[in-house]
């Protein structure tokens, strides 16, 4: 027996699907932080854990907060990014512009925090919710959802909700993903491990996005400062 085989340890299968898994997500993190545009950079979140949960469509929410005044609470999400593979939908990557959907409010009037919709209740507990079948979860409003699939024809199965939780402890946003599939393409409940992969890409997605809020909260600042002036 060779020194080689007798002393080293030898790697699994699993374990080096598991290395290189590593290796891909460290590498989209890189590529967040690279990113210096902001729709551009929430697109890339969206179709990067398409990608890796192998998810047939994705959303992205931002709060309203702005993220140099930790006094404010934030009070809705705002649809920032709709991806959808199989339809060929893709907005929000060349701003709000593009968004024909109303915010969903986190508190209504009295201040009572909204846990109908799935997206603002995993914004609001800061948990990832996983949802096998959409249309026999009786807790959470999906009106949208049903008006979405009768529209396009299509059916929405399986959902992911995944906040976005900066350093701070605060939420930057909500990333939902819809309809995971296996590798004969059919629809399945998401995994825990593809919960896995969206909970550690939310959470440098959630710090490159506050970074590049408080990049143009800082523009706006200094270019108010200088009609000002002038």
């Amino acid at each position: 027996m060779s020194a080689t085989t007798a002393g080293a340890p030898t790697m699994n299968s699993q374990t080096a699907q598991d290395l290189a898994l590593h290796r891909e997500l460290l590498d989209v993190a890189l590529q967040l932080f690279a990113e210096r545009d902001i729709h551009r950079l929430c697109d890339t979140i969206v179709a990067q854990a398409q990608r890796l949960t192998r998810a047939e469509g994705g959303t992205l929410y931002l709060t309203d907060r702005r993220v140099g005044d930790r006094r404010q609470k934030a009070r809705k999400l705002r649809f920032a990014i709709i991806r959808n593979e199989r339809l060929g939908i893709r907005l929000g990557h060349e701003g709000d512009a593009q968004m024909p959907f109303a915010p969903l409010p986190l508190v209504n009037a009295e201040n009572e925090e909204n846990h109908r919709h799935v997206a603002c209740h995993a914004a609001l507990i800061k948990k990832v919710v996983n949802v096998p079948d959409v249309y026999s979860a009786a807790r959470f409003d999906f009106t949208g959802t049903r008006e979405f699939d009768a529209k396009h024809r299509v059916r929405s199965v399986s959902l992911l909700a995944v906040p976005l939780v900066n350093g701070a402890n605060e939420t930057v946003g909500v990333l939902q993903l819809i309809n995971a599939r296996d590798a004969q393409g059919n629809i399945t409940p998401f995994s825990g491990e593809a919960e896995n992969i969206a909970n550690f890409l939310a959470r440098f997605a959630a710090v490159a996005i506050d970074q590049q809020r408080l990049s143009e909260e800082q523009r706006e600042l200094l270019v108010m400062l200088s009609a000002e002036s002038t």
